[in-house]
């Protein structure tokens, strides 16, 4: 399995010679789950993969009585585990034991094979310390390079080239992001979509490497100077998680600051508002 970026996340994998527990943050679409699966592959260990605001409370205690020497139990979104599901962990993460009430009400403890645990969360603010604290490691994916990412949208379609990729790479900064908006490309395009890309992303709405929302919030701000997260999600219309996702961007792009009396153009974004 070709994993592509996370050079000093792999290089410590490799040099692990058992897994212990780990939790796994960053951004949404930024590959927490497919470095989840290359940590199983690479280590030829069977992975278990469960949604952290779907899982029971049967369903997980079906997994620990049935889970096998060495298997790595993922739980993706783990902060959105109920409190009561988080408690049910911190035994079998601990000491591999988990406690069973039986019909009669006496607890037994029930031996568990050594296992290890994965957890991805986009906010790991909101996992509970006593949790937090049974991770032996904490990788946290930081963003990928222009570069990176095209090297990743080569690797998913094998019609277009490097110049392409990078065209379209610019305008994103996850992972996911990248590999959808090349199959977007793909999808509109006439005959190759090398030839055709620049027209296909002005055709989407992309323009100096933002989409449309992108530029409008930056317009937004330029017009009224500085402005609360509130009242930018009601301009834009979305949640505070979407908008988020695009203040990712415009702060790694260096466009925008936030300070405690609210969000503001930087004088690089100010120059690139003046060209839209």
């Amino acid at each position: 399995m070709k994993l592509i970026g996370l050079n000093n996340i792999k290089y410590e994998i490799d040099r692990l010679q058992e897994i212990p527990h780990i939790l796994i943050s960053g951004p949404r679409g930024t590959g927490k789950s497919t470095l989840s699966k290359y940590i199983a592959h690479t280590k030829r260990k069977k992975l278990i993969f469960t949604v952290g605001n779907t899982l029971k409370k049967v369903d997980l205690l079906n997994i620990f009585i049935n889970i096998q020497e060495g298997d790595i139990l993922l739980i993706d979104e783990i902060h959105r585990l109920s409190p009561k599901l988080e408690e049910i962990l911190y035994q079998p993460m601990e000491n591999f034991i988990l406690p069973i009430k039986t019909i009669y009400g006496e607890q037994q403890q029930f031996k568990l094979p050594k296992f290890s645990l994965i957890g991805t969360t986009t906010k790991p603010s909101m996992i509970s310390k006593p949790l937090m604290s049974r991770f032996q490691l904490h990788f946290q994916i930081s963003h990928y390079n222009v570069r990176e990412l095209a090297r990743i949208i080569m690797s998913n379609y094998s019609n277009i080239n490097r110049k392409t990729a990078l065209k379209i790479a610019i305008n994103v900064v996850t992972p996911r992001e990248a590999i959808n908006l090349a199959y977007r490309c793909i999808n509109l395009a006439n005959k190759d979509v090398n030839k055709e890309i620049d027209d296909i992303l002005e055709f989407i709405g992309y323009k100096h490497g933002l989409s449309k929302n992108e530029r409008f919030y930056l317009k937004i701000l330029y017009n009224c100077q500085r402005l609360s997260q509130t009242s930018l999600c009601s301009a834009l219309q979305v949640d505070k998680d979407e908008l988020s996702f695009i203040e990712d961007k415009l702060l790694l792009r260096r466009l925008i600051e936030i300070t405690n009396k609210g969000r503001q153009l930087t004088f690089k974004g100010l120059q690139l508002v003046r060209k839209l």
